[in-house]
């Protein structure tokens, strides 16, 4: 049980320094573009925040993906992708119950 919560506070730091690091180029990106911003066209603003957005969202996914290499690690699924599946969907907070932990 102490092993557990070990490895998952320790996989919640590694998360949020992940999390940590995109946002902050995230922000860097942002910044570097404002100026294109100001009086810019519409599809001109939407690429420089799809941008951020993409940084962001690559975020997300690396972790669900940091969660699954855990669980798979830990013995709880045979394969990547069904942790990865069960990762996402409980990340999302769907959490459908379709696939169960022991």
């Amino acid at each position: 049980m102490l092993l557990n919560l070990a490895l998952g506070v320790a996989t919640m730091a590694l998360c949020l320094a992940l999390q940590i690091a995109l946002l902050t180029r995230s922000l860097l990106y942002y910044a570097k573009h404002q100026s294109e911003l100001n009086g810019a066209s519409y599809f001109s603003s939407m690429a420089i925040l799809s941008g951020v957005m993409f940084l962001l969202m690559f975020g997300n996914l690396g972790q669900i993906a940091i969660w699954a290499a855990l669980f798979q690690f830990l013995g709880e699924f045979n394969n990547y992708e069904t942790a990865f599946y069960h990762s996402a969907v409980n990340f999302s907070t769907l959490g459908y119950g379709d696939i169960v932990m022991s």
